[in-house]
């Protein structure tokens, strides 16, 4: 006798309650103890602590270096506009070189690059994801979703906890200020870059898809 159990999704979590694995960063323990400096994290840690895993991992603390990120580093595009070769360089070692040697800036997939990498070396479950943007303005309106073109991070900060928080510090001035929770609803809201900006999460299908989240569905 074979059983099909049927896995649900539960508010705060990924689909199906999945964990994300922890998994090395690829910078350098020395890289990781440079970055916290540039930031300019309250506390200081050795390339050793680094290594050992001493860096407490919390919500608290991702909170804290979310908003020192934002803080510290510009999102910008110039490279793009003067560089021979109009290109912005997003590998890891040409963002490690471009935004803490040379203390400048970069768009999404720089700044959340940068971080997801860093979020990593810190020892965080981090997991990176590809995102569409809302281009319409009024919360009021359907939404117009552009293709993926932006980056995101989904981290699970607590030990032994499949809690999920969305991460995102590559919207420039137009983002979330702090992690927020993967659930839906009204209450679960946090703050923006500017103190009249909220933001929250609310699931729902794709405008122009064609697949239903009912048995019997609607045409769009």
């Amino acid at each position: 006798m074979t059983s099909v159990s049927r896995l649900t999704h539960v508010e705060g979590t990924l689909h199906d309650g999945l964990w994300i694995k922890k998994v090395a960063s690829v910078y350098t323990a020395s890289q990781v103890v440079r970055w916290l400096q540039h930031i300019k994290y309250v506390h200081s840690f050795t390339e050793d602590d680094i290594a050992a895993g001493r860096f407490p991992v919390t919500l608290e603390n991702l909170v804290i270096i979310t908003r020192l990120q934002l803080v510290t580093f510009p999102y910008e595009n110039t490279e793009m506009h003067y560089s021979s070769d109009h290109k912005m360089d997003i590998t890891p070692e040409g963002l490690y070189r471009r935004l803490i040697l040379d203390n400048r800036g970069s768009y999404c997939f720089g700044l959340n690059g940068l971080f997801f990498q860093m979020l990593r070396g810190l020892g965080y479950r981090a997991y990176s994801g590809s995102a569409r943007v809302n281009v319409v303005k009024d919360p009021e309106l359907p939404p117009n979703f552009t293709a993926l073109i932006h980056m995101i991070i989904f981290v699970q900060p607590i030990e032994n906890s499949n809690e999920t928080y969305l991460v995102d510090v590559g919207c420039g001035g137009s983002g979330p200020a702090r992690p927020i929770l993967l659930l839906t609803g009204g209450e679960n809201v946090v703050m923006g870059i500017s103190p009249t900006e909220k933001h929250r999460l609310n699931m729902c299908p794709h405008p122009e898809s064609s697949l239903g989240m009912s048995s019997i569905a609607s045409p769009i």
